[in-house]
């Protein structure tokens, strides 16, 4: 009986734990910087602290694949990608995987349906205000082969400027042919919590959902 009551305690004292850090998590911002850009290739810079004790930096580019750092308390932890022998049998095996299951390839058309887009821009807006960058900059160059979906995109590329309307912006729609450059620095803080709640409100959504589950059935990347 005594082992029991003492089991029961122990059990009490590790879910308030739990939820004590799990409150901590969601309520105490963090802190970031993103430096992002695209031209043939992607590179990324982040950058995010919490609690001014915990530090991550992750650097991806196309030659060395992604590079993380983790700083705890003064000490830095770096995670490298795989040699590119592993990387190459890697690639090769999945080559081989893709033969035999070929996936249907991810195409703009995908996501141009008109409640999709409703919800997800609905979505956007309250992440991006939760988001509430100090700090943004976006350099943009598009063009799609198709005039509608060039067109569509300048719309969403309008509904962020009158979201951060001090934002510097320079972006330019091109009609004539295909192209995509990109450039974006961004900073500021992040609530996790308000996020999380956000996220799952609009996952929750059937249709969210099974929409979804269709563009992730779809070959995203070739």
């Amino acid at each position: 009986m005594i082992l029991l009551t003492f089991l029961l305690k122990l059990l009490l004292l590790l879910v308030l734990l739990f939820l004590i850090i799990a409150a901590v998590l969601l309520l105490v911002p963090f802190y970031y910087h993103i430096d992002l850009a695209y031209n043939k290739g992607m590179a990324l810079d982040l950058k995010v602290r919490w609690a001014k004790r915990f530090c991550l930096n992750g650097i991806y580019n196309n030659d060395t694949g992604f590079v993380t750092k983790f700083s705890i308390f003064g000490k830095e932890i770096i995670l490298k990608p795989k040699n590119k022998i592993k990387q190459e049998r890697k690639q090769k095996g999945k080559a081989g995987e893709r033969k035999k299951h070929k996936k249907r390839k991810f195409k703009i058309n995908d996501i141009m349906d008109k409640y999709f887009l409703e919800e997800l821009m609905a979505f956007l807006k309250k992440i991006l205000v939760v988001i509430k960058p100090e700090q943004l900059k976006i350099k943009l160059v598009y063009g799609f082969d198709d005039p509608f979906i060039t067109g569509s995109v300048s719309g969403v590329v309008y509904f962020l400027e009158s979201i951060f309307p001090d934002a510097d912006y320079d972006i330019s729609p091109v009609f004539d042919e295909v192209t995509a450059d990109f450039e974006m620095v961004a900073g500021g803080k992040l609530t996790l919590g308000t996020f999380m709640v956000e996220l799952i409100r609009f996952l929750f959504k059937k249709d969210v959902r099974n929409k979804l589950k269709n563009l992730i059935k779809a070959e995203t990347f070739s």
